[in-house]
């Protein structure tokens, strides 16, 4: 996406790094987040899924996508950001969780 700034999102990644910042970027498809480790990205969250039209927005957590994150991206934390608003959302989230 363009960038008010004229930067493209690598640059922006690597000058927040330079002042030694931690970087998360918010997703809303598979493709933003292989954007996004391609640039450098200390992390990834779905924080963006259902909102920017690449994918339908889900009542919950878009468990698809969160399990494609963390699988094609085991190296990465994998953040899950929005839509959790029940025991039973977060108990299958816990389930998920790479490790476990």
């Amino acid at each position: 996406r363009p960038r008010p700034d004229g930067l493209t999102y690598g640059e922006t990644v690597a000058a927040l790094h330079d002042e030694g910042i931690v970087v998360m970027a918010d997703c809303g498809s598979i493709e933003d987040a292989r954007q996004a480790a391609e640039a450098g990205t200390d992390i990834l969250s779905t924080t963006l899924a259902g909102y920017t039209g690449d994918r339908p927005k889900t009542v919950g957590p878009d468990f698809e996508l969160l399990s494609q994150m963390t699988a094609e991206f085991p190296e990465f934390p994998v953040l899950c950001e929005g839509r959790v608003h029940t025991r039973s959302r977060h108990a299958k989230l816990w389930r998920q969780a790479p490790g476990r």
